[in-house]
């Protein structure tokens, strides 16, 4: 597990971990667009849109630019899937001059950042005018306080310049919008627990109620293993077993290739408990959750919209995963798992070593390599991603894995870890500056 880049290195059951300790609020990327065409950019006015650059000035983010023109005037504008918070926004954006002819009016009273389509105030504005050939960035600030009826709306940015009739130009490229954000507040990560069952005698889930966890027993409703209780505390288990992955709020996407439940049958790793008897194997058409081989990674990602509020726990089993010492196609080697909060930033890394006891060879019904990984964090957990990768960190030929019993609550207080649950676990005591990929 790896809270960030840092000297600070410890081993724990074959895992590597590093830790960094921040305090400081810290900016995270919301928005990173390139502003290219075909990208959800609305673009009306002059019929000159898009275009790759002309008379000194170049895009600044990929292959295209927007040409603003006031013969027609230009409307530019975007929405994204991210919402309005309460914070600081900054939001960048590159302004180009060509020099063929004078700089642009832009309308800065209506450019800027956007929530529901309404157009957010900035309290500081950085817009120098650039020299003929130039580009300059300008930059808007923006102090979103509670009382802002546009929280929850979705985030936009939109471009005005008038139709004047002038015969002026200006380029609009390489949006940036951050939120100053505290960082996350420590998780405690589950690190490689065996696992047979949530509740029914075996090596149980940390999270379940019979081994000293917060959640169960758990009812059947719907082929959905949940409980609901107040003040929006809930837990639900996928297991797949009506061969599906249709828990509420829950979605589990490929980087490549596809996800697909897999029932019974030789290679079917399942969890113990789902052939109804805890043995140590696995038989009859008890199913799995399968990464194929046409990608090394997958996201399990929770709505917050769906659930209410994001999940406080989460976790999974992993049932498979090859290495390359089991026989001679090049495989993964290594599982990292990363949880997120809804922000990206990091909640913590495990990687593990698949030798020391993912291995499970084709046709295995064995289920004594099973293990559980999971986090809890009181800000929410927005999604973990799982990534197959050699020891060097290239990606494998081929990089099939299965897990199961992917499970997933909120507690309204986090208490204070149980023993059962710190066993194969570390606190971790630091927030990593890191963040996902947007």
């Amino acid at each position: 597990m790896t809270f960030g880049k840092s000297n600070t290195m410890l081993t724990c059951l074959g895992i590597l971990v590093s830790l960094l300790f921040v305090s400081s609020t810290q900016g995270v990327s919301i928005v990173s667009d390139a502003v290219e065409p075909n990208d959800g950019w609305s673009v009306t006015g002059n019929g000159l849109g898009f275009f790759t650059g002309c008379c000194g000035v170049a895009p600044t983010a990929g292959g295209n630019l927007i040409h603003i023109n006031n013969i027609g005037g230009r409307n530019a504008n975007k929405t994204f899937s991210p919402t309005l918070f309460e914070g600081t926004y900054t939001v960048t954006f590159d302004i180009g001059n060509f020099n063929n002819a004078g700089f642009s009016i832009i309308d800065l009273a209506n450019t800027g950042l956007t929530a529901g389509g309404v157009v957010q105030t900035p309290t500081v504005s950085v817009t120098p005018s650039p020299a003929l050939g130039a580009t300059n960035q300008w930059s808007l600030t923006y102090d979103i306080t509670a009382g802002n009826p546009n929280i929850g709306s979705p985030l936009g940015f939109q471009l005005i310049s008038p139709d004047s009739g002038d015969n002026l130009n200006a380029s609009f490229d390489n949006l940036e919008i951050d939120l100053a954000v505290a960082p996350p507040p420590p998780s405690t990560i589950i690190n490689a627990t065996p696992y047979q069952s949530f509740e029914t005698a075996g090596n149980l889930s940390p999270f379940s109620g019979a081994a000293g966890g917060p959640f169960g027993p758990l009812t059947t409703v719907a082929g959905d293993r949940t409980l609901i209780g107040t003040a929006g505390e809930y837990f639900h288990l996928e297991d797949a077993e009506d061969g599906a992955v249709d828990t509420p709020g829950l979605t589990i996407t490929p980087n490549a290739g596809a996800i697909s439940v897999l029932t019974g049958g030789p290679g079917i790793d399942s969890v113990d408990e789902d052939d109804g008897v805890i043995d140590n194997q696995r038989t009859g058409t008890a199913r799995s959750i399968f990464r194929d081989n046409n990608g090394n990674a997958l996201s399990i990602d929770f709505d917050a919209n769906v659930l209410g509020e994001l999940p406080t726990h989460a976790g999974f089993a992993i049932t498979d995963g090859g290495t390359a010492a089991i026989n001679t196609i090049d495989v993964g080697e290594r599982t990292v798992i990363e949880a997120f909060d809804q922000f990206g930033q990091s909640l913590g890394v495990i990687d593990i070593l698949n030798s020391a006891f993912l291995d499970n060879s084709f046709g295995s019904v064995s289920t004594a390599e099973d293990r559980f990984f999971g986090f809890i964090n009181e800000g929410g957990i927005a999604s973990i991603s799982v990534t197959s990768l050699r020891l060097d960190g290239t990606i494998p030929a081929l990089a099939s894995f299965e897990i199961d019993h992917v499970q997933y609550g909120r507690l309204a207080t986090i208490p204070e870890p149980a023993t059962a649950i710190l066993i194969g676990s570390l606190l971790a005591i630091g927030a990593r500056r890191r963040t996902r990929a947007t």
